[in-house]
């Protein structure tokens, strides 16, 4: 009788103990997650904070393009971006881009087959995704006058940077200086027209019109965003490898964030090692993040409900994960994006157009099927658009080809 009082006893206390450290642990979770909101609150403040700094260096930059230096460089680089982009070498038009072109934005531009060019990218100073997009028309035209005059490129490329109507990733619009955000449909809408635009003649007698009213967009379908979206992932991804510590999944990792931030915000000195293990963390946690939330809009558009993103969680890299969770689902997410990539390169090199239902359905049965691309027939393909040999092997083994 004793002995059965004793174990029923013992039984009870473990009970209570377990109930006690869920209780505990909820309360920890509840703690951190309002931490977050905190953090988040205060990041999105310093970026605002932040937007007349960035404006006054945006026009010192302006002000350096003017130098003869830079706009014998301008010059340049705009013709061979501009030879680049008639013989099919697209990656030249993005270092060119990605260099003079920047804007307040922290993004990456994607220079498509047909010569256009898409930036997926986050803002500065209001934290907002969006997109920006030309035709290679447009593109055609400011490599043309970069290549040629290089003061007016300078004044079409300070025009384009005073833009302020940019469209969200959701199809919504927003304004990057106040800050606004009204809704709109994708398939709708281009950008806003700005003013009259910027006309010249150069010296080979064409007239360059840069700026003004754009007409309105064609439909972009789910398949053509997919597409375009691929290379940026992949991107992404490996500035995701480069900053993992399998710790900053750990309990014991964030806390030790935690407990940095709190002595940042109360003016205590980090020690080194404290320091660049906060920074590291927080590189690490906004690339999954961004990562995360493109693929989400990319599915789901912006308004997921709360469901679907437990069930995206599960199917996709996030910070919720376990470390050998973590790992697990990036090698998976790598191998399975980068077959994606790999069948959209063989559809449009058999002539299929990205965004019709032809090049949509062929794509979902070819991924479902287990379909994949030839080494050889891509490596063609890359020397025919003018890539170098280093530059074909490089571009093979990023895409996964074996």
């Amino acid at each position: 009788m004793l002995a059965a009082g004793v174990s029923g006893y013992q039984q009870g206390s473990r009970q209570k103990a377990e109930r006690d450290y869920q209780t505990q642990k909820r309360a920890d979770d509840r703690n951190y997650l309002e931490q977050q909101r905190e953090q988040q609150s205060q990041d999105r403040q310093y970026r605002l904070d932040q937007r007349p700094i960035q404006e006054e260096k945006q026009a010192i930059e302006i002000g350096n393009l003017r130098d003869k230096a830079t706009r014998a460089e301008i010059k340049k680089e705009g013709a061979s971006a501009l030879l680049a982009l008639r013989t099919g070498g697209t990656e030249e038009v993005g270092k060119f881009w990605n260099k003079r072109f920047k804007n307040g934005k922290t993004g990456q531009f994607t220079v498509n087959q047909d010569g256009s060019w898409r930036n997926d990218f986050q803002d500065d100073a209001t934290g907002e995704y969006g997109t920006e997009e030309a035709s290679r028309e447009d593109m055609e035209r400011m490599l043309l006058l970069a290549s040629s005059d290089s003061d007016s490129f300078i004044d079409a490329l300070s025009e384009m940077e005073k833009s302020t109507a940019k469209r969200g990733a959701d199809g919504s619009e927003f304004d990057r200086r106040e800050g606004v955000k009204q809704k709109g449909r994708i398939e709708l809408q281009g950008l806003k027209p700005r003013n009259s635009g910027i006309t010249t003649t150069l010296p080979d007698g064409t007239i360059v019109q840069v700026g003004g009213d754009r007409l309105p967009k064609p439909v972009e379908r789910k398949e053509t965003q997919t597409v375009i979206s691929m290379g940026q992932s992949l991107a992404r991804l490996a500035s995701i490898k480069k900053e993992y510590d399998p710790s900053f999944l750990t309990y014991q990792g964030k806390a030790r964030n935690l407990i940095s931030r709190l002595k940042s915000k109360a003016d205590i000195d980090l020690s080194p090692e404290d320091r660049k293990y906060l920074k590291q963390s927080r590189r690490f946690t906004q690339a999954v993040n961004y990562e995360f939330n493109a693929y989400r809009k990319l599915i789901t558009g912006a308004a997921a409900a709360m469901s679907e993103l437990e069930d995206l969680k599960k199917a996709v890299i996030n910070t919720d994960l376990s470390p050998d969770e973590f790992e697990a689902a990036y090698a998976e997410y790598v191998t399975e994006l980068t077959r994606s990539m790999r069948i959209g390169n063989k559809l449009i090199r058999e002539g299929l157009q990205p965004g019709t239902k032809q090049f949509g359905e062929a794509l979902d049965g070819l991924y479902l099927s287990g379909g994949d691309d030839d080494l050889e027939a891509r490596g063609n393909a890359l020397m025919r658009q003018g890539l170098s040999a280093k530059d074909i092997v490089k571009k093979l083994k990023l895409e996964g080809y074996k």
